[in-house]
């Protein structure tokens, strides 16, 4: 191979190398294997009234225990031991004392193990209603 064509090969893979050999933009960052799940309202430091919906969205189909599906914990103010399951993608929390509180939700497998997705907010409960 000629001294030209053999530095514009070396200079071909160097460059295709330092671009990631091939991945987008959009790709950078992103595991697209990982399951997500996100509260989509309330927004995080939004004042609420009693009762208010927790909303939320993922990238795994959820469901019953029951059907092998998977399905969310929620807890308040860290009190992971005293949590809710919730088979869809909505949750109304009625009985709560004003001030500030935190939402946490935890994807997890028909087994309860974790799905290594989650989420939390912070919300301040307003008296009256």
């Amino acid at each position: 191979m000629n001294r030209p064509v053999r530095w514009l090969l070396i200079s071909f893979l160097v460059a295709l190398a330092a671009c990631g050999g091939g991945e987008t933009q959009t790709d950078v960052g992103q595991d697209r294997n990982q399951p997500s799940l996100e509260i989509d309202e309330p927004m995080d430091g939004t004042r609420v009234q009693a009762p208010f919906n927790v909303g939320f969205s993922s990238s795994e189909d959820l469901g019953t225990v029951e059907s092998g599906a998977s399905h969310v914990h929620l807890w308040i103010d860290g009190k992971e031991d005293d949590y809710v399951v919730i088979e869809g993608d909505s949750f109304e929390i009625g009985d709560i004392s004003p001030g500030e509180h935190t939402i946490t939700v935890s994807l997890r497998n028909s087994d309860h193990s974790e799905a290594g997705a989650g989420d939390e907010i912070t919300v301040t409960v307003s008296e009256g209603g």
